[in-house]
């Protein structure tokens, strides 16, 4: 399935104009939600996409790669999602 979503992504990214961002898409496809096979995420899921973000890091990946692994598990709740448009409005 993740191989599926990798490949999907990679696909998207080419053809919707961010070639240039294609191999970082496909890096954040295949580590997305990997965090949540950790002992710290399965104690305390709300850090599931934190520690995402720390491992890739960690790992030696691109910052942005690190970022969309945190924001593929966003919004967290639709209050979050609500306020964050009222913010910016």
């Amino acid at each position: 399935m993740q191989r599926r979503v990798e490949q999907l992504t990679g696909f998207l990214a080419g053809h919707i104009g961010f070639a240039e961002h294609q191999a970082a898409a496909e890096a954040a496809a295949r580590l997305a939600l990997a965090d949540l096979a950790t002992a710290t995420v399965t104690e305390m899921t709300a850090l599931a996409g934190v520690m995402g973000r720390i491992y890739a890091l960690r790992q030696g990946e691109q910052p942005e790669v690190a970022q969309a692994v945190f924001e593929s598990v966003l919004p967290r709740c639709c209050h979050a999602f609500a306020f964050r448009i009222m913010l910016s409005a």
